[in-house]
């Protein structure tokens, strides 16, 4: 058991000796796992982003407003309202008259509400029914439903914006699935060769080692630790660059963003970091890894 453990530490001691030798070429990895995963944090960033502001898009808007025409009769409202109740789908609602419509509009006027002073909400706004449901893909068929009945001026619901910025989110989505793979591939090619040069300097000792009977586990393990450290290294400096970066533009933005566009908002970087780092360094990980046994596997044929 102690020559099976003499033997692991031995080739653990190759592995990080290999480090310090071979630092400059590892220096090349370590730029290459850091360029590429800087990217993808960035597209990942991006997408996850963009499928939020979807999210809220949908989240916020997703209220259906039945506006009664001016002059309608407490009969037809009630209609109307019957009607609303008779729909085969559960949603809530409420009635919003005119007043509170001119109110709702000098909250959003805020500092120039003034100029609303002295106009009365009679024949400017219409009352309305505002239907939120509990299933938004039900809303074309609620307002073809509820768009005919007598009373019903006009019936507003943002279905194009929903729909724009859902379809955004899928293109963003699978347009960054696209370039994080390639960008993976890339970046395993390059640490591949990066590494393939390392043992081509080295062949004579593999040769040698080889020709006194050292197995390939023997052989390949201490390049595969080399491989490990320089993408946990190229990935842990992804990480920082990203999440820092990001951290920056958030606290730098977010404010304006949440003020002059209420609808979206930024994601809070502390809520992905531990997801980010977790990702960053299994990808690091995994491209160092490969790269090294794709690398050495030419040097251990039979």
């Amino acid at each position: 058991m102690s020559r099976f453990f003499k033997r692991i530490i031995n080739i653990i001691k190759e592995g990080l000796k290999g480090i310090w030798v071979h630092r400059s070429m590892g220096l090349a990895s370590i730029i290459s796992t850091f360029a590429t995963l800087f990217v993808i944090g960035i597209i990942i960033i991006i997408s996850v982003t963009v499928n939020n502001i979807a999210k809220e898009i949908e989240g916020k808007v997703d209220e259906v407003e039945i506006f009664i025409e001016n002059g309608t009769t407490d009969v037809d409202k009630l209609a109307i309202e019957t009607k609303i109740n008779e729909f085969n789908g559960e949603l809530t609602y409420k009635y919003r008259s005119s007043e509170e419509a001119l109110n709702m509009m000098k909250e959003t006027w805020g500092e120039d509400a003034a100029l609303l002073d002295g106009i009365t909400s009679d024949g400017l706004l219409p009352a309305s029914f505002v239907i939120s449901l509990k299933d938004i893909n039900q809303a074309d068929d609620f307002v073809s439903y509820i768009k005919e009945q007598k009373g019903v001026d006009d019936v507003k619901y943002y279905k194009d914006l929903i729909d724009q910025a859902n379809k955004i989110s899928y293109y963003v989505q699978i347009i960054g699935a696209i370039i994080v793979l390639v960008l993976m591939v890339v970046s395993l090619f390059i640490i591949s060769n990066t590494i393939k040069l390392t043992v081509f300097s080295r062949r004579e000792e593999i040769f040698v080692m080889r020709y006194v009977g050292a197995n390939n586990n023997y052989i390949r393990i201490p390049f595969m630790i080399e491989g490990l450290f320089f993408g946990v290294v190229g990935s842990l400096l992804a990480f920082l660059a990203v999440y820092y970066g990001y951290n920056f533009v958030y606290n730098y933005f977010n404010a304006q963003i949440s003020d002059s566009l209420s609808i979206v908002s930024m994601i809070q970087p502390i809520l992905f970091r531990n997801a980010l780092l977790n990702i960053f360094t299994a990808l690091g990980a995994g491209i160092g890894v490969l790269g090294s046994i794709f690398s050495i596997r030419k040097y251990l044929r039979v």
